[in-house]
């Protein structure tokens, strides 16, 4: 054989063996990968890598925010109204003010010094004074009763004609709460005479006498039926706040 041919084909031997045993470089031999499974393996790579540049990023949702789509929380039927509400005198002088506190409000005096809490539970309201209860609302009947910390009865509020009749524990009437015209009530005293008129206005209601000079002034969200019991004579503001919050809720 010429020695043209012999090299030529101990180099096709050198390459042949070359691709299926490996290659040396720096006196180490590198195993090759057979061209089939090379393009495989690259094809696989190819994708993995368009994949993950697919993959959207999605924003943390900020706190307070529900994610889209997600179901609105359900709504406790006695939860309490958003927001607070105060009571000033005639004057402009706070006497009471309920700041929201959990299912209910923590009630604070004229300087602004808790006095205690006002609970809204499913079929009651409940204050409490220094963790012990003080006071409690309950449906009874056609209206409800006003009872102190041992379950005595102070107050039953019944409905009457378009309004409520209130009477103390002796059973008396200390006063009416008649509903009149453009959400606005009247307010009279057991005799029948006219207290007052609680009246809605921008900033909440006002209750004024007969001559319209002002009794008291809430600021807030409270409906005039509630707000009415501020003008009943015979209560104290601790019991007017607890009829306030019953009324709010459920009559």
């Amino acid at each position: 054989m010429p020695l043209g041919s012999e090299r030529t084909c101990q180099s096709h031997r050198i390459a042949r063996h070359g691709r299926r045993a490996g290659v040396r470089l720096g006196g180490v031999t590198v195993a090759r990968v057979p061209h089939r499974l090379e393009w495989v393996v690259l094809l696989l790579g190819a994708t993995i890598i368009l994949s993950s540049c697919k993959t959207e990023t999605k924003s943390p949702v900020p706190p307070g925010k529900l994610p889209s789509g997600a179901p609105a929380p359900v709504r406790n039927t006695a939860e309490a109204p958003e927001g607070g509400w105060c009571v000033e005198d005639g004057a402009g002088s706070r006497l009471v003010s309920l700041e929201p506190l959990g299912d209910g409000f923590n009630l604070c005096g004229p300087e602004g010094k808790s006095q205690g809490q006002v609970v809204v539970k499913d079929d009651k309201v409940e204050l409490m004074e220094q963790k012990q209860l003080a006071l409690k609302v309950k449906a009874k009947d056609d209206g409800c009763k006003l009872y102190d910390g041992q379950d005595q009865v102070l107050i039953e509020v019944k409905r009457k004609d378009n309004g409520y009749l209130v009477k103390d524990a002796a059973d008396k009437e200390i006063g009416r709460i008649k509903a009149k015209d453009a959400g606005a009530y009247k307010i009279y005293d057991a005799g029948g005479a006219e207290i007052g008129k609680i009246k809605p206005k921008d900033s909440g209601l006002e209750l004024e006498d007969p001559s319209d000079k002002r009794l008291y002034r809430v600021k807030g969200k409270l409906p005039a039926r509630a707000g009415a019991f501020w003008g009943i004579h015979g209560l104290s503001d601790q019991q007017k706040v607890a009829l306030s919050v019953y009324f709010s809720k459920w009559e």
